[in-house]
This record gives C-alpha cells, sequence and structure tokens, in this order.
C-alpha cells in the first residue's frame, strides 16, 4: 500500500476537507502499482487534474499510474471532456496549456480566427513543427498595426511554426490533429476561457476513420492556403 496521491495520504478530500477522500475513501492509502506500470505522463504522479487542485486526473483517475486498460481498452481511452469554464480565463489558459504539452509529433491546428492571444496560446510548444490554418485576424485587433508585428515577431523567433490563411469561408470549427488523437476546441485558442467552451480529446484508438479524413481535409485546404507571414 502507498499513500493516496489526490489527498496526499490524509484520507479527506484534497488533503483538508472534512470529507472522505473519493479515491481512497479515508483510508489515506491505495494500493501499489501493478509490475510495468509507468506513472501517469498527465498528472506527474500528483492524481489531480492538470490546472486545478479538486478534480481527479482523467488519465489516472487519481492513482498516479496509468491503469494499463486506458491505453489497451478503446472504451477507455475517451474521449476525455474537459470544461472551459467563462470568467475563469487563468484555468483555462493552464488546462489548454497542459494539454498542448502533452501532446507529441508534428501538430496541425485549424483555428478560423487568429490574434495576439494565439501566440501567447503557442509559445510553450513553439519548438514542435507545427502548421497553423486560419481565416481572418480578430476584428478587434484588425487595423491596429499590433497583430502583424506580433506575427512576424513570432514567426522569426519561431521558425518551427508555419501560418497558412484560408481564403473562403468554409473553416468553421477548431480543431488540433497530433499523431495519436483528435482535440475538438468549443472555442478558438485565443478566446478560450472567454466563454463556457469544451474541450475534447479523442485518442485514435477509437476514431481513426476520422481522424484521417478530418487529416486529409487539412492537407487539401493547407495545399490551397496562402502564407500568412
Amino acid at each position: 500500500m502507498r499513500p493516496c496521491p489526490p489527498c496526499n495520504g490524509k484520507g479527506k478530500l484534497w488533503g483538508f476537507h472534512p470529507e472522505p477522500c473519493s479515491l481512497c475513501h479515508g483510508e489515506g492509502r491505495i494500493a501499489d502499482p501493478e509490475p510495468g506500470q509507468e506513472k501517469c505522463h498527465w498528472c506527474y504522479g500528483k492524481g489531480r487534474e492538470q490546472g486545478f487542485f479538486d478534480q481527479l486526473c482523467t488519465w489516472c483517475g487519481g492513482r498516479g499510474y496509468r491503469r494499463p486498460q486506458i491505453e489497451d481498452d478503446p472504451e477507455e481511452s475517451g474521449p476525455l471532456v474537459y470544461f472551459a469554464q467563462a470568467g475563469k480565463p487563468r484555468t483555462a489558459h493552464l488546462t489548454i496549456q497542459s494539454i498542448l504539452l502533452s501532446l507529441e509529433g508534428d501538430l496541425r491546428i485549424c483555428d478560423p480566427y487568429y490574434g495576439t492571444g494565439t501566440f501567447w496560446r503557442l509559445d510553450p510548444i513553439a519548438d514542435k513543427p507545427i502548421r497553423f490554418l486560419t481565416h481572418r485576424p480578430d476584428g478587434k485587433e484588425q487595423g491596429t498595426g499590433i497583430l502583424p508585428r506580433a506575427l512576424a515577431e513570432f514567426v522569426t523567433q519561431h521558425p518551427n511554426v508555419k501560418f497558412k490563411r484560408h481564403s473562403t469561408n468554409d473553416l468553421h470549427d477548431r480543431y488540433i490533429i497530433c499523431p495519436t488523437e483528435l482535440i475538438l476546441l468549443g472555442h478558438g485558442l485565443k478566446d478560450i476561457g472567454n466563454k463556457d467552451s469544451f474541450i475534447v480529446r479523442i485518442h485514435r484508438d477509437i476514431a481513426a476513420d476520422t481522424i484521417d479524413e478530418v487529416a486529409e481535409s487539412f492537407e487539401r485546404k493547407w495545399a490551397a492556403a496562402s502564407d500568412l507571414a
């Protein structure tokens, strides 16, 4: 047995509430991980959802180690749903940042509108190869001269990130594709936290055909798009 991660072995909800911890039911200890189990890459063994102090990690259920069925059983691998609440932009930023940092490989991002907030979101992962397909700048920032300069400075410092503009109005949904999953964004990267929205992570194990279709659509639009910077 080992100390329960989300309550730090205290048996109380999140370590200080009078209610018993929902994972260990007040015992303060849970079973040791099975041989070969890896520490959860999402919560780093802490058992709490990234960006939240009062939610169990969605990948490991609070145990700190990834359960084999999360990776092996498609029914247990997703989708994962996050709620970005209006009026909590900092919490929303931490949530999307932790998601972006967990993604591996090349990223393809479709987001119809971009702004200076887009660059702020992308900064922590700008060492990755990223292709960002968009349509038009934020209306409030358009014409100020600030946005073109911010874009030029961003791509100068981060040459791995490419921006292209799609000319027609058929971009609507926001999404991110990486080799292993599709992330659906209820709101644009620059605006997450301004309004209630959802973020949905769908693993390739349960939606490979759909992800391939989305990727093919992205590639067609990318090939026809013009360089933004």
